[in-house]
């Protein structure tokens, strides 16, 4: 199937390869082992690999309940008894991934009233944060989406700071997506989300800082309070707005779709969502992602990496809708991972089988 360094858990790897430390704890009478993740690599930790909405078990909560071809919701962890919490770690990690979603912070709705809303600020947080050590020594690296919808950027770096800067927070949120999950298409200048981006890599020093958009966005840009993208001249459109966001963040969870077939149900489709990872656009309908950093499209090749070193691209979520409302079949998302890889991403997070090569 996969390679044995694909198969390891991130965790093992990095203490049999880079000696990370260990502490040991007593939880009810038994000793055991805990993660340190606060040394790992982050070029390590960018080798995303998971599959947020579309891997499957019998589990309770979601769209289908006790069947299965459920999802399995990291998100929503707690949610879950221990024992189950056991059965997602083992059934992410038998598929070969070693990155879980988790966020945000303050969730209301509950996804649609099918789970139990969060709120992990104050003496919450520390049962958060139980919940990323969790994963950490299942072996699983928690991607942190911070940001609550419907926030602003003053409220949530007001009161989620403190949070963040506590000391176990640094040490276990080694990845973060400041802006949340896809918080709006052009509601927010992209001077709201560098903002966002420069407050993320201020308060998480030690993080790899991510953002991820709506379906096929082609930058992080709009208008508010800010500024306008559409209306500054210097610089302008979607190059400046990269030229604002890109570097400060690490890297792109893209989103596409919905795609509601695997890649052979729509070759046109299948060579389109390929192109866009590839730096010459293999001939697409549309000049591809990777062309705009990697060529002569204009975007800025600078990112938190450093000057002249672009942003990574991952193919973040694209059946991940019609996995979980139209119980899309986990067999034809893993496909468009696999495909994402071959054509150049940087990691995939809505399934896959290959592994991901570690590209900083």
């Amino acid at each position: 199937m996969v390679s044995l360094s694909s198969r390891v858990t991130l965790a093992l790897f990095a203490i049999a390869a880079l000696g990370f430390a260990r502490g040991t704890s007593v939880t009810a009478g038994l000793a055991s082992t805990r993660v340190d993740p606060s040394t790992i690599p982050l070029a390590e930790l960018a080798r995303i690999r998971g599959a947020m909405w579309s891997a499957r078990l019998d589990l309770p909560f979601g769209p289908r309940p006790g069947r299965p071809d459920n999802i399995i919701a990291t998100a929503y962890f707690d949610n879950y008894s221990t024992a189950d919490q056991a059965r997602i770690i083992a059934a992410l990690k038998d598929r070969g991934y070693t990155h879980v979603v988790v966020g945000p912070l303050v969730d209301t709705g509950g996804y649609h009233g099918q789970f139990r809303p969060h709120d992990w600020r104050g003496g919450a947080f520390d049962r958060f944060l139980d919940q990323l050590q969790t994963f950490w020594d299942g072996g699983l690296a928690p991607i942190v989406f911070i940001h609550p919808d419907g926030w602003t950027f003053e409220r949530t770096r007001d009161e989620l700071t403190p949070l963040l800067r506590q000391d176990r927070a640094q040490r276990l949120i080694r990845i973060a997506v400041p802006t949340g999950w896809e918080p709006t298409r052009h509601g927010w200048s992209s001077c709201t989300w560098a903002a966002f981006a420069e407050w993320g890599r201020q308060t998480l020093p030690n993080a790899l800082v991510l953002i991820h958009t709506v379906s096929e966005a082609d930058a992080p840009a709009g208008a508010d309070g800010r500024c306008d993208d559409n209306r500054n001249t210097n610089p302008t459109g979607n190059a400046g707005a990269w030229a604002r966001v890109a570097p400060r963040i690490h890297g792109w969870l893209i989103q596409n779709g919905p795609y509601h077939t695997a890649p052979d149900g729509d070759p046109r489709l299948a060579r389109n969502f390929a192109a866009q990872f590839a730096a010459d656009g293999d001939g697409a309908d549309r000049h591809s992602i990777a062309w705009h950093f990697k060529g002569p499209g204009g975007w800025t090749r600078d990112s938190a990496w450093g000057r002249d070193i672009p942003i990574l691209l991952y193919a973040a979520e694209h059946t991940a809708y019609a996995s979980y409302w139209k119980n899309l079949p986990e067999a034809s998302s893993r496909p468009w991972g696999d495909l994402a890889i071959a054509a150049g991403a940087d990691g995939y997070l809505d399934g896959g089988t290959v592994d991901v090569p570690r590209r900083r």
